[in-house]
């Protein structure tokens, strides 16, 4: 629930065993009622085993990442049409987002690459700058996410970025 008592819930649907679209609830009235919004439809005829991350950034604006076959994508909650996603082809899934936001307004992502059920892929991450713009910092680490892991992020009092896997 974000400071000013919105509530956002976001899931993967499983209708007809191949739809699955990412769905955003949201409550204004502390869950009471919700209202629902798709985000991205994906028909796929399997479990995509992928999570969702949500936060409130510290100006208290509630910020989305997801994946939709095989791309992941950040954006606000109340500007999904407004979706960014990482540059460059993927040479494998890109699953797992998870997103970190400063007070100075840098938003990290990072996700795996190639993440499995059981293997950890390859740890990637972008950072966008205070406009929302993509910045020219981004990596990959030399070794794999391990196994039954999957990466976070933390912002550090500093405003600096810390990732874990």
């Amino acid at each position: 629930m974000t400071r000013n008592d919105i509530l956002y819930i976001s899931y993967r649907s499983a209708g007809e065993k191949i739809n699955r679209d990412m769905t955003l609830l949201k409550s204004i009235d502390r869950g009471l009622s919700f209202s629902g919004q798709t985000i991205h439809k994906w028909e796929f005829n399997a479990c995509p085993v992928s999570i969702t991350t949500m936060i409130e950034s510290p100006e208290g604006e509630a910020m989305v990442a997801w994946e939709t076959k095989g791309q992941i994508f950040i954006a606000p909650a109340e500007k999904l049409s407004e979706a960014a996603f990482p540059p460059g082809t993927a040479t494998h899934r890109r699953k797992n987002p998870v997103v970190a936001k400063n007070k100075e307004g840098e938003t990290l992502l990072v996700w795996g690459d190639g993440q499995g059920w059981k293997s950890g892929g390859e740890l990637n991450w972008v950072l966008f700058d205070s406009k929302e713009t993509l910045s020219s910092q981004k990596g990959q680490l030399k070794e794999n996410i391990p196994d039954f892991s999957l990466p976070e992020a933390i912002v550090m009092p500093n405003g600096s970025f810390v990732v874990i896997y």
